[in-house]
């Protein structure tokens, strides 16, 4: 790292006390383990959504799903979230939990 750079980043660290007596080799090492962590933590979302997606269309490929209107839709409970579109009908995965 260039002594520029080197500034740069004490400058940039946060003012949090255990930061400011610190050398920038232990600053750093400490923002590569949050990125790391944070990176782990978005890895492990993405591949949770990529497995609900999946049995989501294979729930319905196999037709496990209730189709659903505005007049039915009351049975399944409240859920404000979701969007309702233009259309009227909507296929909603046996596999869900609300």
């Amino acid at each position: 790292m260039t002594p520029h750079c080197a500034g740069r980043a004490r400058r940039s660290v946060p003012s949090a006390p255990r930061y400011v007596n610190q050398s920038l080799p232990i600053v750093m090492r400490e923002v590569l383990r949050l990125l790391e962590q944070r990176i782990a933590e978005d890895t492990a979302k993405i591949e949770a959504l990529r497995q609900a997606t999946s049995i989501g269309i294979m729930d319905l490929e196999h037709g496990r799903f209730t189709q659903l209107n505005e007049g039915n839709l009351a049975q399944f409970g409240s859920r404000p979230n979701i969007p309702m579109g233009r259309s009227k009908s909507h296929a909603i995965s046996s596999s869900i939990v609300w």
